[in-house]
């Protein structure tokens, strides 16, 4: 309710009308300007994205990726919070072929390295369903070798231990073995 001789907060300030280019689409539009007002975005939802999105395209430097990974260590996370990771993880080639196999050999495994399966916050990659219990790793050797502290045998150790521990065993299967005629012999005795 305006009252006589009342001076709004915007008194003196002009309307303006402006075209602006959008820092997260990059589209044209005729915004208002009030005051000082500054507009960067064509919508709230185009601001949303672009600040959710802060780091997109930009690459983390060596000592940031250090300090995280320090920031990180130690840490336990959560079975929810690993099966959310896991869940955004696409199946890698070699899961997809050994998969295909499985399923042409009417093998009784499922894949669960989305997270459906977590014991001790592992997760393998494949686990019987018969009740047997039985869980398999597929993994490409190069990798396990640069991406792991103490090298591909050291973490081999660790998930048999895991998993032993637990009453689980596991099997490994590396690049040059998903083959047919391989994973036939190796599940074999297990299976069969």
């Amino acid at each position: 309710m305006f009252k006589k001789g009342y001076i709004p907060w915007n008194a003196g300030t002009s309307k303006t009308k402006v075209s602006i280019v959008c820092e997260n689409c990059g589209k044209t539009v005729e915004k208002f300007l009030c005051g000082r007002n500054k507009v960067r975005f064509c919508s709230n939802k185009c601001a949303h994205e672009y600040m959710g999105a802060w780091n997109k395209g930009k690459k983390l430097s060596n000592t940031h990726k250090e300090n995280l990974r320090l920031a990180h260590l130690g840490k336990k996370q959560s079975k929810e919070h690993i099966r959310k990771r896991l869940r955004r993880r696409d199946k890698s080639s070699l899961e997809i072929a050994f998969e295909n196999i499985i399923k042409k050999l009417n093998l009784p495994f499922k894949f669960v390295g989305n997270g459906d399966f977590i014991l001790e916050n592992k997760c393998p990659d494949f686990i019987n369903i018969n009740g047997e219990k039985i869980a398999i790793e597929v993994f490409y050797r190069d990798h396990k070798n640069k991406t792991r502290e103490n090298g591909l045998e050291k973490w081999k150790e660790e998930r048999l231990k895991i998993f032993n521990d637990n009453g689980w065993e596991l099997i490994f299967f590396n690049e040059t073995e998903v083959k047919e005629d391989v994973i036939k012999e190796k599940l074999k005795m297990e299976v069969l």
